[in-house]
C-alpha cells in the first residue's frame, strides 16, 4: 500500500510543480519563445524536480529495493499524470478525447511526452542507480 501512497505522491507534487511551470511558460514563455522552444526550456527543469522528488518519495515511503515496486511508483503516478491532462483538457478547454490526442503531433508535445515517460521511469532508474554507487 505503501507503493501506491508513493505514486499518489510522486503525481501530485509534481503535477502541482508541472502545473505552475506549465502556466509560466504558457504565459511568458511562449508569447516570446514559440512554443517548441519554451517546452525544451522548461523540460530540464521538469526533469530535475521529477528526479529529486522521485528519490526524496522513495525514501519517505521506504520504497522498496526491487524492480516491481519501483515499476508499480512510476506506473501509479504516470497513470494519474496522463489521466489528470485528459482532464484539463476536457474541463478547461472543452476538448474531447480525440481532439486531446490530436495535440500529440506536435512537437513541443512529443518532448512533453518524453519527459513523461521518463518521470515514469524514475523511481526505476534510481534503483539501478543507487545499487551501482
Amino acid at each position: 500500500m505503501m507503493i501506491i501512497a508513493a505514486g499518489v505522491a510522486y503525481f501530485a507534487i509534481t503535477f502541482g510543480i508541472g502545473f505552475l511551470l506549465g502556466t509560466f511558460r504558457v504565459l511568458v514563455l511562449v508569447p516570446g519563445l514559440g512554443d517548441i522552444a519554451a517546452t525544451a526550456l522548461e523540460l530540464p527543469f521538469m526533469i530535475a524536480f521529477s528526479w529529486i522528488i522521485s528519490q526524496w518519495l522513495i525514501i519517505r515511503f521506504s520504497v522498496p529495493a526491487k524492480l516491481s515496486a519501483r515499476l508499480i511508483m512510476g506506473g501509479v503516478a504516470f497513470v494519474l499524470l496522463v489521466s489528470a491532462e485528459l482532464a484539463l483538457s476536457a474541463l478547461m478547454f472543452d476538448r474531447s478525447l480525440t481532439q486531446h490526442l490530436d495535440q500529440y503531433r506536435s512537437l513541443s508535445a512529443i518532448l512533453g511526452i518524453l519527459g513523461q515517460v521518463a518521470f515514469a521511469a524514475f523511481p526505476a532508474i534510481q534503483l539501478r542507480a543507487y545499487k551501482q554507487q
